[in-house]
């Protein structure tokens, strides 16, 4: 599975959490309590509070929106525009997941389907001063929904992590749905926990 790393400077995100006063309709529920031991740290990890999505960001180059999930809803970002190669389409936690105790394997799996070429989920690591990292993992999209993993090794220095999946590359009009985002601290360094 290829992987990359890119260097972003600059980076900043809106901030948008899914707080007490969102429902989830009866559909699902905001937070993900199936491993209590390790807890799946990801925001509105369904994408069943809101419209758009709570705790999510949008693209700029694209539009955020709610779409069919594998159960209930999906988030999904439409392209508005052709994107340059190493160019991401993707939705990204509005907030941190992480901004203590960084130190250690992070995973990041989730379920995605769309029409553009590579979908991508990744870790975006917090290097400080205005810098990012991404840890990503890309892999061909597909109509039907395929599960995506990623891990990395998060130092103690690290400020902040993100999480985020969408599509590389995309052409006008190409989409991208996600479903069942996890993001977990891996004790065994394996990512085997969920």
């Amino acid at each position: 599975m290829p992987r990359a790393r890119l260097l972003l400077l600059g980076l900043s995100l809106l901030a948008t959490a899914c707080g007490p006063a969102d429902t989830s309709g009866g559909t699902g529920t905001c937070t993900d309590a199936t491993n209590p031991s390790v807890p799946n740290v990801a925001p509105n990890p369904g994408f069943e509070c809101g419209d758009p999505p709570t705790g999510w960001n949008g693209p700029l180059t694209g539009t955020l929106a709610v779409g069919t999930g594998r159960s209930g809803n999906a988030g999904k970002v439409i392209s508005k525009t052709n994107a340059g190669e190493q160019v991401k389409i993707t939705l990204a936690s509005a907030e941190p997941v992480a901004s203590t105790d960084l130190a250690g394997t992070w995973c990041v799996s989730a379920w995605l389907r769309g029409t553009g070429a590579n979908g991508v989920v990744l870790l975006r690591r917090d290097l400080g001063g205005g810098s990012m990292l991404d840890e990503a993992s890309f892999e061909p999209l597909t109509p039907e929904w395929k599960k995506f993993s990623h891990q990395a090794s998060v130092s103690a220095t690290d400020a902040r992590l993100f999480v985020a999946a969408g599509m590389r590359a995309p052409k006008t009009g190409e989409y991208v749905e996600v479903d069942d985002v996890q993001v977990w601290k891996s004790p065994s360094g394996t990512c085997s926990e969920r």
